[in-house]
């Protein structure tokens, strides 16, 4: 009986959740259907819904997608790698950090496409440039938290693995990233939200691939309205999606918190254990392996695009 009203009270609670979204798609349709506005400008959900199926079978859509997703986590995984290493060099030598906070503070602030001319010079005009801007956005939010994580640590704790005569890569790795290792996924999460924005941007200036490229080539050509909402309702759906897989690692490694959600009888999750960081692992890998084929399919194709012209 108890297992029945806890699968009805899941239930509910998952209902609620998804009710503002159920109530969006019907007043979509609704307003779509009814011609309340002009449908050459704002088609049904019905019909968005029918043009990402055309996307997937005629305008690679898996490539766009795959594209967006290669250059988000290689450009999150370097800002992770440069955000910690650099967070903890400042933290352990603090002379240094004061001579480069205030340049840090400015840089923090600075539009990353205001930039491009600076990253042109050092990268050339490639894929580079966009994975600079991309690194340049996620890199500071990580390295600030990695800072204020290290600096929050007990100093006494400090002193004690100091005093065992522990080497500098022990020091940092064992102590310092793992007692701070809350401060430091907080400044991620900031970063994930950034760099996937920036990415979208992005991919609407002078690229061949990628959700952005697909949602500017819809709206610069005739303004293709279901190929602008389609893209949009993509762009959102893997948003969400990484968003939960974020705040899935967020709930799996602090299990001593309060997981994130909306009501009393949340979800519980468990530790992050071996198994799933090796499968983790291969997703990551395999997000890098199978973008980067087809970022260079649509090198080719932007090269050869006879070859893959369709009536």
């Amino acid at each position: 009986m108890k297992k029945n009203t806890d699968v009805l009270l899941k239930l509910k609670d998952k209902l609620i959740e998804i009710s503002g979204l159920i109530i969006l798609i019907i007043i979509w349709e609704f307003i779509a259907r009814a011609k309340i506005i002009n449908s050459d400008v704002f088609p049904s959900f019905m019909v968005t819904i029918g043009e990402i199926g055309y996307l997937w079978g005629n305008e690679d859509l898996y490539m766009h997608i795959m594209s967006t997703l290669w250059r988000f986590t290689f450009g999150l995984l370097s800002a992770v790698l440069i955000g910690v290493a650099v967070g903890s060099i400042f933290a352990k030598y603090n002379d240094i950090y004061l001579m480069f906070e205030p340049l840090i503070r400015i840089f923090s602030k600075v539009n990353p496409f205001s930039l491009i001319p600076v990253f042109i010079a050092f990268f050339g005009t490639g894929e580079m440039v966009r994975l600079a801007a991309i690194i340049w956005v996620g890199v500071f939010p990580i390295l600030l938290g990695t800072l204020n994580g290290i600096k929050q640590i007990d100093k006494d704790l400090i002193k004690n693995v100091k005093a065992m005569n522990i080497s500098l890569f022990d020091i940092i790795f064992k102590v310092y990233i793992q007692a701070s290792a809350h401060s430091i996924f907080a400044g991620i999460r900031i970063s994930v939200q950034m760099t996937f924005f920036i990415i979208i941007v992005g991919e609407m200036l002078g690229v061949n691939s990628g959700l952005g490229y697909l949602l500017h080539n819809g709206a610069h050509h005739y303004f293709d309205a279901p190929k602008v909402y389609a893209s949009c309702v993509i762009i959102i759906i893997l948003g969400v999606i990484i968003n939960r897989f974020f705040r899935y690692i967020q709930n799996g490694l602090f299990l001593w918190e309060k997981p994130e959600s909306l009501f009393k009888n949340h979800k519980t999750y468990k530790k992050i254990d071996n198994f799933t960081l090796i499968i983790l692992s291969i997703i990551i890998a395999g997000i890098l392996i199978l973008g980067e084929v087809q970022l260079k399919l649509a090198a080719y194709k932007a090269e050869h695009p006879i070859e893959f012209f369709k009536e």
